[in-house]
């Protein structure tokens, strides 16, 4: 992925974690969580960023997990990513 080369060129940390949680999804839902996930590196000047892909039959099928990002004015922010590759409205971190 480019964006994560990108990110990384420019001084931010990047953490990719693969539970396999994506492996059965559709072709249109990967590329669905892809953009997302090139969208929330792009708008990253530095810090870090996890990207989880969580194991299957959870509730959330992807995080991202943006510590750090001085430019943006946050600390700690997340994302969750549901089983159709959109982003999950609500509270985050109730994946189990």
């Amino acid at each position: 992925m480019e964006e994560v080369t990108a990110a990384r060129r420019h001084g931010v940390e990047v953490f990719l974690l693969d539970d396999h949680g994506m492996d059965g999804a559709e072709p249109a839902v990967q590329e669905r969580v892809r953009g997302a996930v090139a969208d929330e590196l792009a708008a990253v000047a530095d810090g870090s960023v996890t990207v989880r892909v969580l194991p299957p039959g959870r509730a959330a099928m992807v995080s991202v997990l943006v510590s750090g990002d001085v430019v943006c004015g946050d600390t700690v922010r997340r994302a969750e990513f549901g089983p159709d590759g959109h982003r999950r409205k609500g509270p985050v971190g109730s994946s189990a």
